[in-house]
């Protein structure tokens, strides 16, 4: 793996696995969900020069403005919207995704499969402990958990720098297709981050 983001920092975590455990990315479908859950995929669209794909040793789409560079995303963003995907699809009855089913249901099986990739691939050993409840004859899982994790905000900060605000116009310009734009292609999922309102 190369580490060419320089804001990557390390820091102990607890990760709170309660059932209960009220979270703003949580819930039934509401704006206030949907408005967290854009914020972690806000800055997506990153910008990075040709010594950071060479360092990583991929190529990617060239950037048609005054700044260059070149077009990715963090991998940690694409894994962010399968979860957020898996999830919009659990509310499918307010999530209205205009795709045929069978699409749908390709995307949601990338996405869970991509998910266990990942899991797989970071392979967390961090120590998941148990406790005796009082009325429940098997040990019950702990509510909390010691990670080691990235700085989420140090990344985002980074992320933030690097971004592209605008991706629409010439900016993108497919070799034989010409401007690309979001939102009307056959198979797009249309919607902001969240990938299919």
């Amino acid at each position: 793996m190369v580490q060419f983001i320089t804001a990557v920092e390390y820091q102990k975590q607890t990760i709170v696995h309660e059932v209960f455990e009220k979270s703003k990315f949580r819930g039934m479908p509401r704006p206030e969900v949907d408005e967290a859950w854009d914020d972690l995929l806000r800055y997506n669209d990153i910008r990075v020069q040709k010594a950071d794909l060479e360092k990583a040793n991929i190529t990617s789409v060239p950037l048609n403005d005054e700044q260059g560079g070149y077009f990715v995303t963090l991998d940690v963003y694409h894994t962010l919207h399968c979860v957020n995907h898996v999830r919009m699809s659990y509310y499918s009855d307010y999530y209205r995704n205009p795709n045929p089913i069978a699409q749908q249901r390709e995307h949601f099986d990338h996405c869970i499969d991509l998910l266990r990739q990942t899991l797989m691939c970071h392979g967390d050993i961090s120590l998941h402990s148990f406790e005796w409840i009082d009325d429940y004859r098997f040990p019950w899982p702990t509510e909390r958990t010691e990670h080691q994790c990235r700085n989420w905000d140090k990344l985002v900060a980074w992320s933030r720098a690097h971004s592209i605000p605008d991706l629409e116009g010439p900016i993108l310009t497919h070799p034989t297709l010409g401007t690309s734009y979001r939102g009307n292609e056959p198979g797009w999922v249309t919607g902001a981050a969240s990938g299919q309102r």
